[in-house]
């Protein structure tokens, strides 16, 4: 039977980039997730969320995009992408003292 070797899949080292997870503000009405996306100018987007007014179907001008930053790629070159097309871009910052409501087992 014939095929490749599965240890040129399996034994490439794995891209072990930074992942940087970004609040965006300054969207235009009529943004979404892909042109979310194409602005970042990255590599490896892990996940983008637009926020939608459910009323009358447009952005609310603000979101969040998880990106996995590949050789090359650095977060100042992410903020200024985002800065050329109107987009405003602050670090998400992750409060501990928040409480999930998957935090505990149910019993």
């Amino acid at each position: 039977m014939g095929g490749t070797d599965p240890n040129t899949y399996y034994h490439k080292p794995q891209n072990k980039g930074e992942v940087i997870d970004l609040h965006l503000s300054g969207l235009k009405i009529s943004a979404d997730e892909i042109e979310v996306k194409r602005a970042a100018g990255v590599k490896h987007v892990i996940s983008t969320q637009v926020d939608v007014d459910e009323i009358k179907g447009i952005c609310k001008g603000t979101g969040r995009i998880k990106i996995r930053l590949n050789e090359g790629e650095s977060l100042d070159m992410v903020r200024a992408n985002f800065r050329k097309v109107g987009m405003m871009v602050q670090e998400h910052q992750h409060d501990a003292t928040k409480k999930s409501t998957f935090t505990t087992p149910i019993v």
